[in-house]
């Protein structure tokens, strides 16, 4: 009788414990909250569009002006390397990379850590636009 009482109370001691960490170590899921919580996501009422998951805003979106030549500007610093395809850190700094400048940093062997001198150019998108980039 002892025996099988006992036994029952592990039983259910091993289950609540079970599901105690089952239940506690499961991430946390936020896929259906509201995205406008966070404060990134644009509003097509007002002329934005909505930039879905994994899309990289380019010059060649329709919304993008070309800047004109004389605001180029120049910086120096050390290349962080590639943050995704499209862009690369420079100091504390990210910038987006056009094909031309993709083929700069490929064909001068910059890499992590080479100290480089930069032309870049604003952009009205967000990150600036890196136009030449050559190492030091």
């Amino acid at each position: 009788m002892f025996k099988a009482k006992g036994l029952t109370i592990f039983l259910v001691l091993v289950l609540v414990f079970n599901l105690t960490i089952v239940g506690c170590g499961q991430p946390e899921n936020n896929y259906n909250e509201d995205p406008t919580e966070y404060g990134d996501v644009k509003d097509p009422e007002n002329g934005d569009t909505p930039q879905s998951e994994g899309e990289l805003s380019d010059p060649d979106t329709e919304n993008y002006t070309q800047p004109e030549d004389d605001i180029a500007m120049t910086g120096s610093g050390e290349f962080g390397g590639w943050i995704d395809n499209n862009s690369v850190e420079i100091g504390i700094n990210a910038f987006q990379v056009t094909d031309e400048t993709r083929l700069m940093i490929e064909e001068a062997g910059i890499d992590i850590g080479d100290e480089v001198v930069y032309n870049y150019v604003p952009s009205d998108l967000g990150q600036p636009i890196l136009i030449k980039i050559e190492r030091l």
